[in-house]
This record gives C-alpha cells, structure tokens and sequence, in this order.
C-alpha cells in the first residue's frame, strides 16, 4: 500500500489525511469538517466522547438541590453560634489580658485584667465546641460549593457527612437530646441526611470524574 492509498480500501486513492490520526483514506471514509476532513472512526469516538462530556459534570437538579441544602446548613449552623460568639470573643480578650498582664506596668495590667474578666469566663470545652461546629460550618459550605461546581471529591465528601450526621443523630436519639423535641423535628433530623445520601448515591455518576 502506497502512502496515497486508503487506509481501509487499498484499492482506492486517499482523498485527504485525517486531521485527528493522520492517516490517508478515500472520500467514502472521510466527513470534511470545516476545511479538514476527519475518519469515521475517530469521528464516532469523538461524538463518544462529547456525549460523555454532556452526560457527566452537568448540574442537575438534585445536584442543586444537595448543594443548596448544605449550604443552608452551612449558614444555620453559624447563626446558631453567633449568639455566643461575642461572649467567647471577650473571654479570648481576657485570656489575652492575662497573658500581657505582667508585661505592662502594674496599674495598667490591673486595670485591663479588671475591665474584661467580670462575666467573661467561658469554659474550654465551651470554646473547642464553637470552634467545631465553625469548622463543621465550613466543611458544608465546602461540600455545597462542590456539588454545584460538580466536583468530583464532594461525592466522598459528601457521603462522609451525611454519615457522620447520621451517626451523631441517631446517638442524640439514643442518649435522650430528642426527648423534649418535638416529633417532626426528630424525623426531619433523621430523614434528612438520608435524604442528601440518597441524592448523592444517585448523582455520583453526573459529577465530573
């Protein structure tokens, strides 16, 4: 076969070089695109990989309706926590005049000590438990972002929530936290990290690899 026959019909003359392999073939292998030509086999595997492309990293809608949730949780989550923010913000500021207190002349040390100490002490675990629902606030934030970017890693990420959630309402439920809670809220506090499980169980597929 001679560099000008066809790549799939020896007997035929090549029409044109395929612009994605570079191989010859006559005109009844080729489609011309725009000024170029292009095999049908290549052709076909580029419409492959175009349809895959459309299939998969699309925004869905359960992919925005698990995005919204998460963020929603997000902002509730730190609401919730902005009431005790400031008393925790002015302990920080007492601990911190502790600190300076033997570093600054004895009446202005007393002085700072004497304005932030009254009403400000907040116990260790108090501020360690702020601090984990902020960086629980974040990792929902995160996890929202990512399912509307349709990222990959918030499929892992989000299973990981919704399991850790789970985990941590069903030991509320076993410990007693819902006794006085009313019924719809229990249900809703478990039926709703299910609820995101199962729309990123369904949607793994539509985010992008």
């Amino acid at each position: 076969m001679s560099p000008l026959d066809c790549a799939n019909h020896p007997e035929r003359d090549a029409l044109a070089n395929c612009v994605n392999c570079g191989k010859p073939f006559c005109e009844n292998c080729l489609e011309r695109v725009g000024k170029n030509y292009i095999c049908l086999d290549c052709l076909e595997e580029v419409l492959k990989r175009s349809l895959k492309e459309r299939a998969y990293g699309r925004l869905t809608a359960r992919l925005a309706v698990g995005g919204g949730v998460f963020l929603t949780l997000a902002a509730i989550t730190v609401i919730s926590q902005l009431w005790s923010l400031g008393e925790v913000l002015s302990s920080m500021l007492a601990d911190l005049a502790l600190f300076l207190h033997n570093l600054l002349p004895q009446q202005v040390g007393d002085a700072m000590v004497a304005s932030l100490m009254p009403g400000t002490a907040v116990a260790g675990r108090e501020k360690l438990a702020m601090a984990m629902e902020f960086a629980k606030a974040g990792l929902y934030a995160i996890e929202g972002y990512g399912l509307l970017m349709n990222r990959g890693w918030a499929y892992w990420l989000g299973v990981v929530l919704c399991i850790s959630i789970m985990t941590f309402r069903f030991n509320d439920l076993v410990s007693g936290a819902f006794s006085n809670a009313p019924l719809a809220v229990v249900i809703m506090s478990i039926l709703a990290p299910l609820a995101l499980l199962g729309i990123l169980l369904t949607s793994k597929r539509d985010l992008i690899p």
